[in-house]
């Protein structure tokens, strides 16, 4: 009996063949990808890496040229969160930020149809930034978050015309106090701001002012309960009290210039394209807190887009400061991130966000061209360093095909703390391989291919329907492709 036969050690024999592993621990998470060296499956569990220690924290970051795979990645992540969120449907909320169209639809139309996640149409939203279920301080609670509040107003008003001055920033401080006090919470939105600013008046300061001294006396009152000495107690309440009776130095004659301005710029950003983005057509509250959605941002201006983003962070942050988890996704994709990393304030929120990532439960994906792309400006320049520093923070940064540039090759190297062989390895990866490293870690890379079932492959990750459409041959014979030949002809098609 005659049979192939493989000449070498048993080792090598085994390692040949596609699933078997010298690896004999349970793979955690889900099975996504077969390691190319020791043909060890791979599985897909962040928290677990995090939990572990292995990881700081749970920000990933893939860079790879179009066309690799990055995509498909994202959404094979995305599916295995959807299946996790069947299992756990208090605990998962996933967020995808779709830009690419896909045929007559978006990216993640095929994900978002399948797994009965809703699709948002961003540029058509038009929605309310002071919404206050927003800024509650707890869920169900009456408390409003002022200074997240006032956060997003200093985001509108900076926007397009750059940092507020002082006193600009404490007029704005003062109309937002006048639109939290006197005005119902239906109305609260930049409009009603803007005519704020406009005709804001000496009342209005002075009832800032005693609020502010309200404030400082029930502080004040908290600080004293701990006081043992009456003494101490007694002389540290008449300080306060002939603090209050002091006359304020700021006089609304300081602030009639400033809060014009203010006016001025929230008018200019109102009623220019960007303002066609804000009002009560949706609700903020109702598209963050849904159990699975997808903002598709196709079409969009690109500075409307950004503005948008850099509102949505700093809502994140604020529902983290607030430990409001109802706000806050479990899974976020982010693809091509990059795009709104010009912005400098959008690129600080972004940054903070990887800062506190420690402490928040969530799954933050992004992908991108190549470190440069999230690197704007010359290098060693503020945005630049910005950039470099999202970069540095990512848990989990993943690659695939890294060109031969070898600029950025020596940069990989460096930051990876990798070997040539490696390195020059990344830059022949083909389509669905990529390499990897836990941050911090030791050793070589770890180099892998995606799986994926058929369906999966058919159904979510096929992106190319364009290339699809044109090389689909059309049967020249049948009577549907005459019939349409014929109308498109102004011919009269005799079957």
């Amino acid at each position: 009996m005659k049979a192939s036969s493989f000449f070498g050690f048993t080792r090598n024999v085994a390692m040949a063949h596609p699933f078997v592993s010298s690896y004999a621990r349970p793979v955690p998470g889900v099975p996504f990808a077969i390691d190319l060296e020791g043909r060890q499956v791979i599985g897909s569990d962040i928290w677990q890496l995090k939990k572990a220690g292995l990881i700081n924290s749970t920000f990933v970051q893939l860079f790879g040229p179009k066309g690799c795979g990055k995509s498909a990645v994202q959404k094979m992540w995305a599916a295995f969160a959807y299946m996790r969120r069947g299992a756990d449907m208090e605990r998962i909320r996933i967020v995808i930020h779709d830009r690419k169209p896909e045929g007559e639809a978006s990216e993640y139309a095929k994900l978002a149809a399948i797994t009965g996640s809703i699709t948002f149409e961003m540029g058509s939203m038009q929605v309310n930034p002071f919404e206050r279920k927003l800024f509650l301080n707890q869920t169900g609670g009456k408390d409003v978050y002022e200074l997240g509040m006032l956060d997003i107003a200093k985001i509108l008003a900076e926007y397009t015309d750059g940092p507020l001055s002082p006193l600009e920033y404490y007029a704005l401080r003062v109309a937002m106090f006048e639109m939290l006090t006197h005005y119902d919470e239906l109305v609260w939105s930049p409009e009603v701001l803007q005519q704020i600013c406009g005709s804001l008046n000496s009342s209005m300061l002075a009832a800032y002012h005693r609020t502010l001294n309200e404030k400082l006396i029930v502080k004040t009152t908290d600080r004293l309960a701990n006081l043992q000495l009456e003494v101490l107690r007694t002389k540290v309440e008449g300080q306060i009290n002939e603090l209050k009776e002091a006359d304020h130095l700021l006089q609304f004659s300081d602030l009639i210039g400033p809060a014009i301005s203010v006016s001025a710029r929230l008018g200019n950003l109102l009623n220019g394209k960007i303002g066609r983005m804000f009002g009560f057509k949706h609700s903020l509250y109702d598209i963050r807190t849904q159990r699975a959605v997808v903002k598709d941002w196709r079409g969009m201006d690109d500075d409307a887009e950004t503005l948008a983003r850099w509102i949505d962070n700093n809502i994140t942050i604020n529902a983290a400061e607030m430990n409001r988890k109802d706000l806050l996704p479990t899974v976020e994709l982010d693809d091509e991130r990059h795009k709104s990393m010009r912005n400098a304030r959008y690129t600080d929120s972004l940054l903070f966000l990887t800062e506190i990532a420690r402490g928040l439960e969530m799954l933050n994906i992004g992908s991108s061209h190549w470190y440069n792309s999230m690197r704007p400006g010359e290098e060693g320049s503020e945005s630049w360093n910005k950039g470099d520093l999202v970069i540095r923070n990512m848990g989990l940064r993943v690659y695939g095909n890294i060109t031969n540039e070898t600029g950025y090759k020596r940069e990989v190297q460096e930051r990876e703390q990798i070997s040539t062989r490696e390195v020059n390895r990344m830059a022949t990866l083909p389509k669905f391989c990529f390499a990897a490293k836990l941050q911090g870690e030791d050793g070589p890379m770890t180099f892998f291919r995606t799986i994926a079932s058929q369906k999966l492959i058919k159904d979510i990750l096929e992106t190319d329907s364009a290339v699809a459409k044109m090389t689909e041959k059309g049967d020249l014979r049948s009577d549907d492709y005459l019939q349409r030949y014929a109308q498109a002809n102004n011919f009269t098609y005799i079957g």
